[in-house]
């Protein structure tokens, strides 16, 4: 029998790790292995591949410029039956949503015989493209990485949960969004060409003006700019008005740390933490406070009250700008009074869940509780190479001189990135080498970290190996039929 093999690129660590770690294990149990790593890795990997499947996007955010065009045309050569699934597939301001969506799904590539389905979190954004002439291709599936936030997944977090409380106490956890003014080293700058660039390359320029794409990217950071002026001085007051609870502060991964570490490392009740996935700090947590966050979602999926401090919501710049999906979740509150009734609220009532009005499945389809990302796509995944009866393939590292040279390229780029982010010679020298892990927002997860999650997920169907940076899951199942 064949053996399969899905390659699994890791963009943000901290937000993606633990669900492809979650994914390759639910794969195991249908006899298909994985890869996983980061996206030089999985591009190394895949350089030397034959008839495997690849699951998630291409390099860059929008997929479109000259290196992803030759990814695309790579898998067409190699047989890669490419499964597109997008880590940001649909939180996005309400103004400007279709363009949004339509910049992080190359429609370009739709026909290429290497894409195999199109994954969309939900119907949101899969009726953008209803007129596609390829949308037999297109399938709703939700996001598996909203599967851990359910109840029944909770056990994974247990040790994490445990330590957790031990460090912090009872807390109540606020959640930072806030990257457009308070940007990591790596990351573009929000206002520069880059950011513009990428704008571009999704295709803005069909629908609309220069002036126009400056005047959105101007505004969205004037809103922020607005809500993070009111959110750091109401975090402060939560500190002195509530001396007796504790919280703990997440930065965004595309956040820095350092600044909310500077600015509150005076307080005895506020602690920052920006390490690993936030789902355990949300179920570790007694509620938490956000500002059109994701986290409100995951905490809702959760179940954990969550109050949402929205104090620009009448402000006529909110008007294009509220985050489709996370604007409406949790309890509104629209300043600082607001926000101390409400807390003061659920701590008298033991912090009690509610389950909010809102409904995000129309965003993100596993927001119901009945569906489950994971085993759709893995179904898919499963029919799909019984369909064709692939055989996957890896050839032996450094087989030749061109490879060699290809690795140490990437290599050398990855290396460069994470030092120095991606954005142009002038700003690599304003960036500091020595900025710490906070400040950035690549992060590594220890070997202990990766093995502690494989042993809460339970999985029996397969071994999980690390080695240069990549997590091999090889399926026993798999092992055994290819050997048979």
């Amino acid at each position: 029998m064949s053996k399969v093999i899905v390659l699994q690129a890791i963009d943000s660590p901290r937000r993606d790790t633990e669900w492809r770690i979650f994914m390759a294990a639910k794969l195991a149990e249908r006899g298909i292995s994985s890869i996983v790593g980061s996206r030089s890795a999985i591009r190394s990997i895949h350089a030397r591949s034959k008839n495997c499947i690849f699951l998630g996007r291409l390099d860059t955010n929008t997929g479109r410029n000259i290196h992803d065009q030759k990814y695309v045309k790579e898998m067409e050569e190699k047989g890669t039956a490419f499964f597109f699934l997008h880590d940001e597939g649909a939180l996005y301001y309400k103004g400007e949503y279709e363009e949004a969506v339509r910049r992080i799904y190359p429609e370009e590539y739709f026909e290429s015989e290497a894409v195999k389905k199109v994954l969309f979190w939900g119907e949101a954004q899969r009726d953008i493209f209803k007129k596609s002439h390829y949308a037999e291709k297109f399938e709703i599936s939700g996001s598996p990485r909203f599967d851990l936030c359910k109840p029944k997944f909770s056990k994974i977090d247990d040790l994490s949960v445990s330590n957790l409380k031990k460090k912090y106490g009872d807390f109540v956890l606020i959640c930072g969004r806030f990257a457009l003014v308070n940007m990591v080293a790596d990351d573009p700058s929000a206002l520069g060409k880059r950011s513009y660039d990428i704008r571009i390359e999704g295709g803005a320029l069909k629908t609309k003006q220069k002036e126009e794409i400056l005047r959105s990217m101007f505004g969205s950071w004037k809103k922020v700019s607005l809500e993070f002026s009111e959110f750091v001085p109401a975090i402060a007051r939560l500190g002195l008005d509530f001396p007796d609870l504790n919280f703990v502060l997440r930065p965004h991964p595309a956040e820095k740390e350092s600044f909310y570490k500077d600015a509150f490392g005076h307080f005895d009740n506020i602690f920052i933490d920006k390490s690993g996935d936030v789902r355990p700090f949300i179920r570790a947590s007694k509620a938490l406070v956000h500002s059109e966050c994701t986290t409100g979602l995951e905490a809702e999926l959760s179940h954990k009250p969550n109050i949402n401090f929205r104090p620009c919501a009448d402000h006529p710049v909110s008007r294009d700008f509220e985050v489709a999906g996370a604007s409406d979740i949790g309890v509104i509150v629209k300043n600082y009074d607001e926000l101390q009734e409400t807390l003061s609220e659920l701590i008298t009532n033991d912090f009690n869940f509610l389950k909010s009005d809102y409904d995000a499945s129309k965003l993100i389809f596993n927001s119901r509780e009945n569906w489950a990302s994971a085993d759709f796509i893995c179904s898919l995944i499963e029919d799909f190479s019984k369909g064709t009866e692939i055989s996957s393939k890896i050839i032996p590292k450094y087989r030749s001189v061109s490879h060699l040279a290809y690795s140490i390229f990437i290599i050398f780029k990855d290396l460069t990135k994470k030092c120095l982010g991606i954005v142009g010679v002038e700003r690599f020298k304003r960036i500091k080498i020595s900025a710490g892990a906070g400040d950035l927002k690549f992060y590594q997860y220890t070997d202990e970290d990766i093995r502690a999650l494989w042993t809460s997920l339970g999985s029996k169907d397969a071994e999980l190996t690390m080695k240069d940076s990549l997590i091999y899951v090889d399926s026993s199942k798999s092992a055994m039929k290819s050997n048979s």
